[in-house]
């Protein structure tokens, strides 16, 4: 007797944006197969219901900009086929490289999809991140944490792929030593315990006998020809399940087609019987449906898979990147004050898509589709810049008293950094009044128009007919999350008291340029700290930036500053600047870069702490990492991506880097790129060889930009980017480090008097507006691995909901203390009883 099977062909199309034609020119075809799609599910109301057309939208961009632009008819017919289950809903909004995310950002970008479905009826159970060798540790956590049971993992194996020349290298790793075969079931475990059921295939999940197989279906005769020596095989590699799953027409943005209904009603009809084989037109989650009642017992996996190429790749477009995550994070503050940043967040996670341009990425159209790419970035900067102004009414600073807004998501010493021109320069008191703390502040002239601060070239142009602009930094001592403090700011003297790069916390070298921790007697860092280093691709060579000055730019009470100009090859120009901030125990390295059109180049930056037995963790979405630790097995070590924060401790003591553009990073050595072949143009020496097993020391190399690309990435770049990067060896996470102190108007009110967890283990992730205006949103997440009970003071009474991550309550209302897993993420609404006054 034939053994029974059911074969699930799901038409979908995979999500490239601006891969086949430009961003816009592809906005337009996808509105062109939706209406086809739509008038796909009439034509076959009348088919079997295993033969009618279905459809699985991959992401979710695709249909909301046709909800945007078809006809009140179309969005009718649309709502009509979800609800049917013929049209199925993705849960996110695009293949975001997810590593390359921050919490809030991965877990908004399910946003979008899920307020659309409760505007249909429906539920959405199934997400997919295809065509990417990575997945990050909180992939699972966002998803489980907002109801989502299924995953497509459609990762690529692009290490097996033919090189620029046409050789498939003798590589010793891919991105992943799995044990349980492909295809195969899974749970995608999260630190939390939360878990998603994964189908891994590999690649887009073709119809094809083996995992890159692409093989298009033009008739029945092709799946007659083909398909049951696929299923005999499988069955011979013990196989375990009576289902398959096969995409149709799925590769990049490729047009829909129903002749698939036909092939369907044909072979059921005259071949399932004969085979056991029996086909459906499906969408994914009829697939998973049936899938999880067969998966009562498969592997748990529990860890991050470390992307490999697109990460690093989104350094071809440096300063761009750099100043989306910049956007990212004044969105956030924003957002923390108030503001509904929804629609800007739609923007952060397009130009996070893992796509920067075209198929062959030269010559005009994927200019012009890079332009298009650029924009969602600088309309987020845009609009977070807008929404912050807006929320914040700033007025007169009446009799000297400016009030603060504190962002930050714990407790900790606060300090405003801006630029004036109505400030006078001088050394300034400033009294908290409140506690009557008194610390102070300084403002100086801004006389070097290359300064690395982000818009400060602009500010210093504006200024040059109105008499000068200033560089504030003002110590405001401890401040509390979500809080508003006001402080009397004085004028003592319009000369500079001398501290230089030398205080009671540290002392920086500006001869060897290392860092001396003055309270522990331990010199954090060989020398070097802060020096840009480029590596030739072709040949593995490196070279340092060579100094071509270096001098004082300012000094006061509150800060100090140290710059220096260099060159590399590739980068003709280079400004550093060290500021050692007095009243903190920290010093900051901002870096701005001139880029020429040097390809074959790779540009870091080195950290070269001196720390014998190293150990480093860092943050990505939703996931605390462990280099060398938590990755899964046979995994990329090379590298990881961090979005914000990395420590290294080990014998000399804890250290940690703060980056306000997150970064690609190389922990304990300078290690080979790991960039596949699908992407690279040259395989750099040390390619083919295995991932890094062991740190060779406790050097720290964050990139700043990549050139050596043959496809969807330009092949070389030109522009300036700006980095800052923080560092301290205090126990205090820096507090105001990421999300610094907002000046506000005298008619701002926060949303809550302030926002302080009982428990130093209980960070604030995010607060925002609830989307249905009913409370405040606050996220919460546990930082030391702990489980914990806690408490939330927000200064006023009210109600505390827990929500999943969509904000959707799941029922529970806390009366008493919270409890949250280690390393977990929570969601909580709350809402005060009364409207709170300041």
């Amino acid at each position: 007797m034939k053994t029974k099977i059911t074969v699930y062909f799901i038409p979908i199309t995979h999500h490239d944006l601006g891969y086949t034609e430009n961003i816009e020119a592809l906005l337009s075809s996808y509105c062109r197969y939706y209406d086809s799609i739509l008038d796909f599910c009439d034509r076959t109301d009348g088919y079997p219901e295993e033969a009618k057309y279905r459809y699985t939208v991959e992401e979710f961009w695709s249909l909301d900009t046709y909800l945007s632009r078809t006809t009140e008819e179309n969005r009718t017919r649309m709502k009509k086929r979800i609800k049917e289950g013929r049209i199925e809903l993705p849960a996110l909004y695009a293949n975001i490289i997810d590593c390359t995310a921050d919490s809030e950002e991965l877990i908004r970008s399910m946003y979008p999809s899920m307020r659309y479905a409760d505007e249909c009826g429906v539920k959405i159970t199934r997400a997919s991140l295809t065509d990417m060798p990575g997945l990050g540790g909180g992939v699972a956590e966002a998803l489980s944490g907002a109801g989502i049971k299924y995953l497509f993992a459609g990762f690529p194996r692009y290490f097996e792929w033919a090189d620029a020349a046409g050789k498939i290298p003798e590589m010793k790793h891919t991105y992943w030593s799995e044990q349980f075969g492909r295809p195969a079931a899974f749970r995608w475990g999260s630190e939390s315990g939360g878990s998603v059921l994964t189908w891994f295939q590999s690649g887009y999940g073709w119809f094809g006998n083996n995992e890159n197989a692409c093989v298009e279906i033009n008739g029945i005769s092709d799946i007659a020809e083909r398909l049951p020596g696929y299923i005999k095989e499988l069955k011979e590699r013990g196989y375990p399940y009576n289902i398959m799953r096969y995409i149709y027409r799925g590769s990049d943005n490729e047009a829909p087609s129903a002749d698939i209904c036909d092939i369907v009603t044909e072979w059921n009809s005259t071949l399932a019987g004969k085979t056991g084989i029996t086909l459906e037109v499906a969408t994914d989650s009829r697939f998973f449906d049936r899938l999880s009642e067969m998966c009562g017992d498969v592997p748990v996996v529990t860890g991050e898979l470390p992307h490999t190429d697109y990460p690093v790749l989104t350094l071809t477009e440096a300063g761009t990147t750099a100043e989306n995550r910049r956007a990212r994070h004044r969105l956030e503050i924003a957002e923390r004050m108030g503001a509904d940043g929804g629609d800007a967040f739609r923007d952060i996670i397009l130009y996070d898509e893992h796509c920067f341009g075209m198929s062959r990425s030269c010559g005009e159209e994927h200019e012009l589709d890079l332009c298009m790419k650029r924009k969602y970035a600088l309309r987020a900067a845009y609009t977070a810049k807008k929404l912050t102004d807006s929320v914040s009414v700033r007025s007169e600073r009446l009799d000297g008293v400016f009030r603060f807004f504190f962002p930050q998501g714990t407790k900790g010493r606060a300090t405003a950094e801006f630029s004036d021109r109505d400030i006078e320069a001088g050394i300034y008191r400033i009294e908290n009044l409140r506690t009557g703390e008194v610390t102070h502040g300084q403002a100086t002239e801004i006389t070097d128009p290359l300064t690395p601060v982000p818009g400060l070239t602009d500010i210093y142009a504006e200024s040059l007919c109105s008499g000068g602009a200033r560089r504030c930094i003002f110590d405001l001592g401890e401040a509390v999350p979500m809080s508003v403090g006001e402080y009397r700011i004085t004028k003592l003297s319009a000369v500079g008291s001398s501290c230089g790069m030398a205080d009671g916390n540290y002392r920086f070298d500006t001869a060897s340029y290392s860092l001396f921790d003055c309270g522990s007697g331990r010199t954090l860092t060989e020398p070097g700290l802060g020096r840009l280093i480029s590596r030739d691709i072709a040949t593995g060579k490196v070279t340092e930036a060579i100094v071509t000055d270096a001098h004082p730019t300012f000094d006061g009470p509150a800060a100090s500053g140290f710059m220096t100009v260099s060159h590399l090859p590739g980068v003709p120009e280079i400004i550093t600047e060290y500021v050692l901030y007095h009243a903190e125990k920290r010093l900051s390295v901002s870096v701005r870069i001139l880029l020429d059109r040097t390809p074959a180049r790779e540009t870091f930056v080195a950290f070269p702490f001196r720390n014998d037995g190293a150990e480093f963790t860092y943050d990505t979405p939703c996931f605390e990492g462990k280099a060398f630790d938590t990755r899964l097995e046979g995994c990329n070590t090379n590298h990881c991506s961090v979005t914000s924060r990395a420590v290294v401790s080990g014998k000399n003591g804890r250290v940690t880097l703060d980056m306000r553009e997150g970064g690609q990073v190389f922990f304990g050595g300078l290690h080979v790129t790991e960039v596949s072949q699908a992407h690279h143009m040259i395989n750099p020496p040390g390619f083919e060889d295995g991932f890094v097993k062991q740190p060779e020391s406790g050097n720290v190399y964050v990139m700043l930009a990549y050139n050596n690309c043959r496809t969807n990435f330009s092949m070389s770049q030109t522009g300036e980017a700006i980095y800052r990067f923080d560092i301290t060896s205090s126990d205090s996470r820096g507090a105001s480090v990421l999300f610094p102190p907002e000046e506000v108007g005298e008619n701002f009110v926060p949303m809550l008097p302030h926002v302080i967890p009982s428990e130093e283990n209980i960070e604030i992730v995010h607060i925002k507006p609830a989307e249905n205006r009913s409370g405040t949103v606050i996220r919460l997440r546990e930082t030391d691995g702990k489980e914990a009970e806690f408490s939330l003071d927000t200064g006023c009474g009210g109600k505390t909901v827990i929500c999943d991550h969509c904000e959707r309550p799941t029922g529970e209302t806390v009366s008493g203390r919270l409890k949250i897993k280690p390393h977990g993420f929570m969601t909580v609404m709350f809402t005060p009883e009364t409207t709170h006054l300041l």
